[in-house]
């Protein structure tokens, strides 16, 4: 029995490489990367710029919205703690943990929506998605309400409140 050439391995490890990137990279398009919410789902049909009340946590809050067209407007989620302030023109605000503009590269433009998550636990640990990516994570004092900032720049908004 002879064993196979050096570049015959060559060739199957750079097979076996490859074939493994894309299977992960089909597993990740799938969603595999993105978790989702557990408990509950409470549709939020009364969500708009009067603030309402929010369970304790733990939970998870999504908002999606879509761009009217108006340029350079704001629109976001306002939790008694913290903001989630995102604009058409891809910037994204954390007001006042990352008060300033930081431009976020998976925020989509007019006419396609963009999803606001926030996923709190019970001890106050945050983690806020824009459109299933990672913005930011951190303490935060437990909310007790939110709001919609800027709804008038925005059609479609729905919410929904996993509990």
């Amino acid at each position: 029995m002879t064993l196979p050439s050096f570049s015959t391995l060559l060739r199957l490890a750079l097979l076996a490489v490859i074939g493994g990137g894309v299977g992960l990279a089909l597993l990740l398009a799938a969603g595999a990367g993105s978790p989702t919410p557990t408990g509950t789902a409470v549709p939020l049909t009364s969500i708009s710029i009067v603030p309402i009340a929010l369970p304790p946590p733990p939970f998870t809050l999504s908002m999606e919205g879509v761009w009217r067209g108006e340029r350079f407007g704001w629109w976001g989620v306002d939790l008694d703690t913290i903001s989630v302030l995102i604009s058409e023109d891809g910037f994204v605000r954390i007001p006042p943990f990352h008060p300033d503009s930081a431009a976020f590269p998976h925020l989509h433009r007019a006419s396609v929506a963009n999803t606001i998550t926030i996923q709190l636990d019970a001890v106050g640990i945050a983690i806020i998605r824009l459109n299933h990516e990672i913005v930011w994570r951190g303490d935060i004092p437990l909310p007790k309400r939110v709001q919609i900032i800027g709804a008038e720049g925005v059609s479609g908004l729905a919410g929904t409140l996993w509990q």
